[in-house]
């Protein structure tokens, strides 16, 4: 197959920050996109989606023949797992509706993104929490498993390890709940390193996967642009807002009690000890020839982005 170029591609939870980062990539690289999502088509992001050029069509993964509908004419898919938080056998079932609108489509390329080290997820503790990630975990791995077992032509799947956007609000207020007072207070623990990637390298992938079909057909891609203990994120932060940002590591009785959500304590804890474990920023930029957003860089984009002190 050649270059899918200035094709249409159907891009799914487009409202989300995945989404609309792909959005944007695909349109400056030509191509035409419909983005398809739940979100009111009159707020914020639908709106700035059309303002890019994207079409916007409103709707639900639940739909069979909505599906149907927005798959008409488009090329190429891309697809996050949607469904409300904590639903996860939804995110399933909605991800094998929108692969099986796509085989009906007979769709050139289906870029499918989870969540890098899933494996990694499972049977790992509840760590004091009441929290565990087994069922986040097996949800992905069933829709990467439907992709291998589907008659699409080709697909890709595109692992990020933690989003540096957690940083940014909204979802900054509770991924670190103290942000907005200046201290990056958390359970990650001093001096161990944070796998992290931005939305842009998901979409730069993306836009890669359409450029390079058969290369990138039938892979599974843990994408990682930097690793920093907390330490040195707070530093970033500082660096590029010009706020003093602190750090304090806490226990995980202590960050539940001062109210952080169990979830968000359990996934900290997790990365203490086990973690990712995605290749180096240098070995994917050197497997894929695509460079990578590092820490300090992607900050100072959102300097004025940041909710903290001024």
């Amino acid at each position: 197959m050649n270059a899918l170029s200035n094709t249409t591609v159907l891009v799914t939870g487009a409202a989300g920050d995945q989404g609309v980062a792909t959005v944007r990539h695909l349109l400056e690289a030509g191509h035409t996109v419909r983005a398809f999502d739940v979100a009111d088509p009159d707020s914020p992001r639908p709106q700035y989606l059309r303002g890019l050029g994207a079409e916007y069509v409103q709707g639900d993964l639940a739909d069979s023949a909505s599906i149907d509908k927005v798959m008409t004419g488009a090329e190429a898919v891309f697809a996050v797992p949607v469904g409300a938080p904590g639903s996860e056998s939804v995110k399933t079932d909605n991800a094998a509706r929108l692969i099986e609108g796509a085989e009906r489509a007979d769709v050139g390329m289906f870029v499918q993104t989870t969540v890098a080290g899933l494996e990694r997820h499972l049977v790992a503790g509840d760590f004091g929490t009441g929290h565990h990630a087994d069922e986040y975990a097996a949800a992905r791995l069933k829709i990467e498993a439907r992709l291998r077992t589907s008659t699409l032509e080709r697909w890709v799947v595109l692992r990020p390890v933690t989003l540096m956007e957690n940083f940014l609000p909204p979802k900054a207020y509770g991924m670190f709940p103290w942000l907005a007072e200046g201290r990056l207070d958390s359970v990650h623990a001093v001096g161990v390193p944070v796998q992290l990637v931005s939305v842009v390298d998901i979409a730069r992938f993306t836009v890669a996967a359409l450029r390079e079909p058969e290369r990138f057909d039938r892979q599974i891609i843990e994408l990682i642009a930097d690793e920093l203990p907390l330490e040195e994120v707070a530093t970033s932060l500082s660096d590029a807002t010009g706020s003093r940002i602190t750090y304090q590591p806490l226990s995980v009785p202590r960050a539940v009690e001062a109210g952080m959500r169990p979830g968000v304590a359990h996934s900290q804890e997790w990365a203490n000890r086990i973690g990712y474990g995605a290749p180096s920023a240098d070995a994917l930029h050197k497997a894929w020839g695509i460079a990578m957003t590092p820490f300090a860089e992607w900050a100072r984009a959102h300097a004025d982005t940041f909710d903290v002190p001024h």
